[in-house]
C-alpha cells in the first residue's frame, strides 16, 4: 500500500480475489486505505477488475463494493453503478446493499 502506481491496486485486487481469508482481509484493508489516499488509482483498478475478472466466480467483485462505500469520494457512487451492471446477481446485490 505504500508503493504507487496502477500495479499496486491491481495486485491488491488480485489478492482479494483469492480464497485465502487472512490475505484477503489484509489486502482489503490496504486497498481501502489506498482508496482514501489515492482514490483515482483504486477506482481505475476497480474498473479494470470489472473487465478482466470472471464475473461469475470472483470473490473480489463481491467484496469491492463494501470497501468502496466507506471512502468519502463523490466518484464512489458512479463506480458502484458499474457493479450494478455485472451479470453476476451476487455482485449486483452487493452493490445494492451498500
Amino acid at each position: 500500500g505504500e508503493l504507487e502506481g496502477a500495479d499496486v491496486a491491481d495486485a491488491l485486487i488480485d489478492v482479494l480475489n483469492t480464497e485465502h481469508a487472512e490475505a484477503r482481509s489484509e489486502a482489503g484493508d490496504q486497498l481501502q486505505g489506498l482508496a482514501f489516499e489515492r482514490f483515482k488509482e483504486v477506482a481505475l483498478a476497480c474498473e479494470r477488475a470489472l473487465e478482466r475478472l470472471d464475473q461469475d466466480a470472483s470473490p473480489a467483485l463481491l467484496e469491492l463494493p463494501y470497501l468502496l462505500v466507506e471512502v468519502p469520494e463523490p466518484g464512489v457512487v458512479k463506480l458502484l453503478g458499474q457493479f450494478l451492471e455485472s451479470r453476476d446477481g451476487d455482485v449486483v446485490a452487493a452493490a445494492i446493499e451498500v
